[in-house]
């Protein structure tokens, strides 16, 4: 039904390698390996800085239950008898795989949730039409100026302009033209002010 690519390790130092430089869905580890045990391949897995969460599978004896909460507790996902490997193991590679799926549905749901939080943190920030930041905006920035002015005792200038005779604009013209004027107006202190 599937198509795995499989890579078989002998020793704890090799699976740690093979696990670096392949980076696979699943590592599936017996409880005892030389050089070191499934439960400290899981957790130097664990503290691997990797994009991708990698599904961890322990095999233990089928009466170790003590072996299969101490594979858990070291970040196992799942465990998987021996002695029925044969009849559980493509179970629960399945539902490692499917779990996986779910984990990045969720990132990617995330991510664009970021994107969008980002943008309506943006639009509500700043005015529509002009791009600058709106009053909400505005006096925000303002307390936090005269915060920093009195704490470090430095004076505060602020500067406040008119555009002389926009009412004119709007009656001589229309309202349309009159947004647009405000918005050229609106790009045009972007572009020629200091962003601070």
């Amino acid at each position: 039904e599937h198509n795995y690519e499989i890579y078989v390790s002998y020793t704890y130092e090799q699976a740690l390698e093979l696990y670096k430089s392949k980076n696979p869905d699943i590592v599936i580890s017996d409880i005892n390996l030389p050089g070191g045990t499934g439960i400290d391949l899981c957790k130097a897995i664990r503290h691997h800085k990797s994009r991708k969460y990698t599904s961890f599978i322990i095999a233990t004896s089928a009466d170790s239950s003590r072996e299969v909460v101490r594979s858990l507790n070291a970040g196992a996902d799942d465990f998987c008898s021996k002695k029925n490997a044969w009849i559980e193991l493509p179970v629960r590679i399945k539902s490692s795989l499917r779990i996986q799926q779910m984990q990045e549905l969720l990132i990617e749901s995330n991510l664009e949730l970021r994107q969008v939080n980002k943008q309506l943190k943006r639009l509500s920030d700043s005015d529509e039409l002009t791009g600058l930041a709106n009053m909400r905006s505005f006096k925000k920035r303002l307390t936090q100026e005269f915060s920093r002015s009195e704490r470090y005792e430095n004076p505060i200038t602020l500067l406040m302009i008119d555009l002389d005779f926009f009412k004119n604009v709007n009656d001589a013209s229309n309202h349309l033209v009159g947004s647009h004027v405000l918005a050229e107006v609106g790009a045009l202190l972007k572009e020629t002010l200091r962003t601070h």
